[in-house]
């Protein structure tokens, strides 16, 4: 419980040595007092070490350690203020010398890789929810003690080909996690609902009688798979009102639960229907150990071999306990091994409560700093999704983060304590970027708990409008519909954080104004119903976070912002009406991330941008968009710390390219990603403009849109002067209408995407020396890594190498490469290439012009891994036997077809019988198609494989040909905007596998397949899930 107050004391007692700071006082006369602070502040300090030592304290030890955190936070309150209003003496003094003496949710995704000895549980979870012939909706449990893996046992579940199959897309993932055993009913179905919409409308004002009927329209007669995940509610009640409304689902709908709670598998029932997971097996236990704790086999000694086992041993084969001490002692020498099998496993049992034993041993053997970095993460409700920036951020802003080293930097050593927690498994369910840089994770509920409890009554969550929490709330997040009413009062505040996404929370007539929460360092107002809050925002001498995102001013209030002298973090994203920046932004020496993406109105950057050199993040630059604008390109040259992600707009009236000979953007080494788009912009020189914008060679993405110059001078710069961006992973280039010449992507060793749209004056891809370009071709890797290449709108593309000065005719050397991992390919509005390089492990492909496909897919006897093909808006197709060739080279791995606006497409009788694991056929728009005659189609000759059958707008289908029948293995028949089709035939019953049916569009069907009075309906009631929409 002493760990955020250690932290606060061990920054203060850092801040309190700085040489620089003893001079400033001795200087004004503050020197005894510095010294009474800095000794004070040494014993407390001390006093909160030892107390961090014992894992047990008495009543009256609490309460004495309770009392010094107190004083401990008035001592950096009080010590904050004055460094900051001397910082601002200071800056008064010499405006150029400023800086500070011292710097202070489940999903259902699972890395089956990560998870270890559970296939047979897998295959008994499966086997209970396909072989149950219950037409009721069934409820199956999951229950076990923490940490042993039901979530990722339901994951395994949940992803398996079979279970997807049988329930198509209607499986939904829902974690409740009601840890206040409290089943909020409405909650779970507006969840429900959301998912079954994709999130297109929203349920928030709807009733439970309302939400009712809107449950039984969405899913009423259909067969889904619901998970919901953590579960502990055990008032029967509450369970019978969600079971009524769940079985309004009727036919083959399936509940799967995970809890840790007997009591609530009980109340659940049917003791067939509840499977009791397991620890591992010791054999298990020990391959998840040994993954997780040793580096390579050969450097396992005997001794840790030893130990090792005897750790296993009593993490009683629970994979939680087993994977956070093995990431522990990862990497140790065999001393910390000792002391960990000596003194921590001591005393150590089996259950819950042991479980979470060991989980705080490990929490206990983490240096003071993060101890106090994890502890703080009790502020996210459990199943958050944590942003990674964010929570760096709010480290920082506390003063949480110490440098490991005498020269690493305080960002250096925040990205540091991050992947610490993360290595030791703290954090989990990490997702990644395009780049493979952790972008957000997750923390598993025990873990949380352990948060939970070292924080004590510092942090707190709150989720509705109470008004229970004590007076010793230091650290606020709020996830309810109402601001909390007692929250006036809490001036001790030294976070708030806004998780609710609801609008209009706040109220000026609910807290009191904002200036009341002095202590602030973190401060979040989201959705603000009235902006006169933060008018007074400025006197929040301490504030460091501050995020004012999804509000609708379009200007801030003057000289309100601009006061936060410490400010580090300031969010405006999605402030769709955001204008301006405050004009003195630049007084903000101390920000690192400004982040003001998705704010479309914004027109122009401040004047002095250059001058905020602290800059880590800085998501978007606007210059040109008014004729007066202060902001220059050249002002990016001092921002030398970016990182991440910069969008560069250059509107109209831009013209500030000076005449040095410079690059603005080439010191800026540190950025991941470079976009840049251009406004329209007559008579004026592109090509000068980009040129000052040549990136840093360690560039990994490039995003190139509306330029109008023929070529990308600083490129062809680069390569003479060898600094080409090797490094570059994506690429992304679109409506460069003027562009005749881009560079050799083809030699970049690292790119995975390129996208190329709109670049309607490119001829060829890339020029070669006309005396040694076979040679090159023949020396040079092809895309080595490239994975999807999407082609749009070069209208005069004829080629893809083209030697210079060499005349049209000159054979392309492309045919002579391969790209070697290419697996997506987009090929459109491309009507003059006539030739393509061969794509051996290409798996989804698009294109319109069928000619090109067979040199793309395959040559030769050269077999195809192809399992997705688009054929659309190809003129020339008129029938399938023209392209045979090509569906017999993927006959053996193409599972969807889908064939679209082709408008002469009038014979598909041959060729698609060769496919023999087809599952999903798709035919939509094609005018002159007639499958309503048996013989168009080979319906007896399709493979028993395909599953779903999707016809859309075809003008000639006016009854469904009898041979469909045939197709016995059907399981999901579409039927849209086929306005001609005049009835459903008696032999649809021969569908014997049909579950879904979807009609929309055609009147004349719908009206005689309405329930009960249409005259189809007695045809199709018997299938399980029918929609009909006009």
């Amino acid at each position: 419980m002493a760990e955020l107050g250690l932290a606060v004391a061990q920054t203060l007692f850092s801040a309190l040595q700085c040489a620089e700071l003893k001079e400033i006082c001795s200087i004004w006369g503050y020197k005894s007092q510095l010294e009474d602070l800095y000794k004070t502040v040494s014993a407390i300090k001390n006093v909160l070490k030892d107390a961090e030592c014992i894992l047990e304290l008495s009543n009256k030890q609490r309460g004495y350690i309770e009392e010094l955190k107190d004083v401990v936070y008035e001592a950096d309150d009080l010590f904050d203020e004055f460094v900051t209003r001397l910082e601002l003496k200071q800056l008064k003094r010499s405006p150029s010398k400023g800086g500070r003496f011292y710097e202070k949710e489940t999903c259902s995704y699972v890395d089956v890789n990560d998870i270890i000895g559970r296939d047979d549980d897998k295959k008994a979870i499966i086997g209970k929810l396909l072989e149950s012939k219950d037409q009721d909706v069934c409820f199956f449990t999951i229950v076990g003690v923490g940490g042993l893996g039901k979530t990722a046992l339901a994951q395994l579940v949940y992803n398996d080909e079979n279970i997807k199959q049988e329930f198509g897309g209607l499986m939904f993932w829902i974690c409740v996690s009601d840890h206040e055993q409290q089943l909020d009913v409405k909650a779970i179905i507006r969840k429900i609902l959301e998912l079954v919409t994709k999130g297109q409308r929203s349920f928030d004002a709807l009733q439970l009688e309302q939400l009712q009927l809107e449950f039984r329209n969405q899913l009423g007669g259909k067969k889904f798979l619901l998970v919901l995940d953590d579960v502990w509610n055990e008032d029967r009640k509450n369970w019978i009102d969600l079971q009524k409304l769940l079985m309004l689902g009727q036919v083959g709908g399936r509940v799967l639960i995970t809890t840790r709670s007997e009591r609530t598998a009980t109340i659940i029932g049917n003791d067939e229907h509840t499977y009791r997971l397991q620890g591992l097996s010791p054999e298990n236990s020990w391959v998840l150990f040994e993954m997780v704790a040793f580096t390579q086999r050969n450097d396992q000694q005997k001794e840790l071999l030893e130990i090792g086992e005897k750790i296993v041993a009593k993490c009683y084969n629970v994979p939680l306990a087993i994977k956070v001490v093995g990431s522990l002692l990862y990497g140790q020498d065999i001393s910390k091994w000792r002391s960990f099998e000596n003194s921590g496993l001591a005393g150590i049992g089996k259950g819950d409560n042991e479980i979470m034993s060991v989980l705080k041993l490990s929490y206990h053997n983490l240096d003071s700093s993060l101890k106090s970095c994890f502890t703080y993460c009790a502020i996210f409700p459990k199943d958050y999704e944590i942003d990674k920036e964010m929570l760096i951020n709010l480290w920082m802003a506390q003063g949480y983060i110490v440098s490991f080293d005498g020269g690493q930097s305080i960002d250096d050593a925040a990205k540091e304590h991050f992947l610490i927690l993360l290595r030791r498994c703290f954090f989990q369910q990490v997702k990644k970027d395009k780049y493979g840089d952790v972008k957000s994770v997750k923390i598993h509920d025990l873990m949380h708990d352990v948060a939970q409890e070292v924080g004590g009554e510092e942090i707190r969550t709150v989720s509705s409008a109470e008004n229970s929490f004590g007076d010793k709330v230091f650290h606020m997040s709020f996830t309810g519909e109402k601001c909390p009413e007692g929250l006036s009062i809490r001036t001790k505040l030294r976070s708030y954080i806004d998780l609710s996404l609801r609008k209009f929370i706040w109220d000026d007539t609910q807290v009191a104004p904002v200036n009341k929460f002095v202590n602030l360092r973190v401060l979040d107002l989201q959705h603000l119903k009235d902006i006169n809050l933060v008018k007074s925002i400025g006197e929040l001498l301490h504030l460091r976070y501050l995020d004012l995102s999804r509000n609708s001013f379009e200007a801030l209030p003057d000289n309100s912002i601009t006061k936060l002298h410490n400010l580090q973090t300031f969010i405006l994203s999605y402030c769709i009406k955001l204008e301006e920046l405050p004009h003195d932004l630049n007084k903000l020496e101390k920000l690192r991330h400004l982040d003001i993406s998705h704010c479309p109105k914004l027109t122009c950057m401040p004047y002095g941008m250059n001058k905020l050199t602290s800059l880590r993040v800085l998501s978007k630059f606007v210059v040109g968009m008014r004729k007066q604008c202060n902001a220059k390109l050249k002002d990016l040259e001092s921002l030398t710390n970016l990182t991440s992600h910069i969008f560069i707009y250059i509107g109209e009236n831009y013209n500030g390219v000076d005449t040095i000979n410079d690059s603005y953007l080439s010191q800026l080494k540190h950025l991941n990603e470079v976009q840049i788009e251009f406004g329209y912009r007559e008579d004026v020189e592109d090509e000068a403009v980009l040129e000052k914008l040549e990136p840093h060679p360690n560039l990994r993405g490039l995003h190139l849109e509306s330029y109008n110059g023929i070529t990308i001078p600083w490129w062809r710069t680069a390569e003479n002067n060898g600094v080409i961006p090797y490094n570059l992973v994506n690429i992304h280039i679109n409506d460069c209408e003027n562009l005749q010449e881009i560079p050799s992507f083809s030699k970049l060793p690292y790119l995975k995407s390129l996208i190329l749209d709109g670049l309607y004056s490119l001829k060829c891809m890339e020029k070669t020396r006309s005396t040694s370009s076979y040679a090159e071709a023949k020396e040079t890797t092809f895309f080595p890594s490239l994975e999807s290449l999407e082609i749009r709108g070069l209208l005069k593309l004829e080629r893809w190498f083209t030697a210079e000065g060499s005349s049209a005719d000159t054979t392309d050397h492309c045919l002579s490469r391969i790209f070697p991992r290419l697996s997506q390919l987009e090929i459109s509005a491309a009507d003059k290439l006539v030739s393509f390089a061969y794509c051996p492990s290409l798996k989804t492909l698009e294109c319109q012009r069928s000619r090109i496909l067979m040199e793309v897919v395959g040559r030769g006897n050269h077999s195809s891994c192809l399992t997705t093909l688009s054929i659309y808006c190809d003129r020339e197709l008129k029938s399938l036997s023209e392209i045979k060739n090509v569906f017999m080279v993927c006959a053996s791995s193409l599972r969807s077809l889908t064939i679209h606006h082709c408008h002469n497409l009038s014979d598909i009788s041959e060729g698609l019988e060769h496919l023999t694991v087809l599952k999903s056929l798709n035919l939509s728009y094609n005018d002159e198609l007639n499958l309503s005659e048996d013989d168009t189609m080979p319906w007896r000759s399709l493979p028993q494989s395909l599953h779903i059958l999707e016809l859309s707008n075809l003008k000639g289908l006016t009854s469904l040909p009898k041979g469909m029948q045939y197709l016995t293995s059907l399981l999901s028949l579409d039927l849209m905007n086929c306005n001609n089709l005049k009835d459903i035939p008696e032999w649809i019953s021969c569908l014997s596998s049909l579950n879904c049916l979807y009609i929309e569009g055609s009147r004349m069907l719908i009206e005689r397949c309405s329930d009960p009075n249409g005259p189809d309906w007695h045809k199709i009631q018997h299938i399980p899930n029918i929609d009909i929409y006009y």
